[in-house]
């Protein structure tokens, strides 16, 4: 393969990383604006990651996307470990997994910009609702 075409695809896929990144940026800014999350921190921006820390309700949120992974965590903070039903981040096991998008699998990015928003709002919204199905009995006993 030539050296050029293996530049482009590189390129094409951070670009692609990139808009699904600024697509998450807008659907969280809607459910802050709806009042649905708040905004806990600032966020934390590595080479490989992107957080962001959120409350919802009275959980803590960290919601990460990892651009080697081309994975985006949906996570719970449960030190205590008391979420037992979801799987543990496994460099962060203070963190219990409730969803992810991974753009691996998920190929989003043939459709519309509107209908890839739509995607990621109906991951957060599945994400959303197991934590008030699954997660409160759990935590309420703190």
């Amino acid at each position: 393969m030539p050296l050029a075409k293996v530049g482009r695809q590189v390129v094409d896929g951070l670009k692609e990383k990139q808009n699904f990144l600024n697509m998450v940026r807008d659907v969280l800014d809607k459910y802050e604006c709806y009042g649905v999350i708040s905004k806990t921190s600032k966020g934390v921006h590595s080479r490989d990651n992107n957080s962001f820390q959120y409350t919802y309700k009275r959980f803590g949120l960290n919601l990460s996307f990892f651009h080697s992974r081309a994975k985006f965590y949906f996570l719970i903070n449960d030190p205590e470990k008391k979420c037992r039903n979801f799987e543990r981040m496994d460099i962060w096991p203070q963190y219990a997994i409730i969803g992810t998008f991974d753009l691996n699998i998920r190929r989003s990015f043939s459709l519309e910009t509107s209908e890839q928003v739509m995607e990621i709002h109906k991951c957060f919204e599945s994400c959303f609702e197991k934590i008030d199905r699954n997660t409160q009995t759990a935590l309420a006993e703190e």
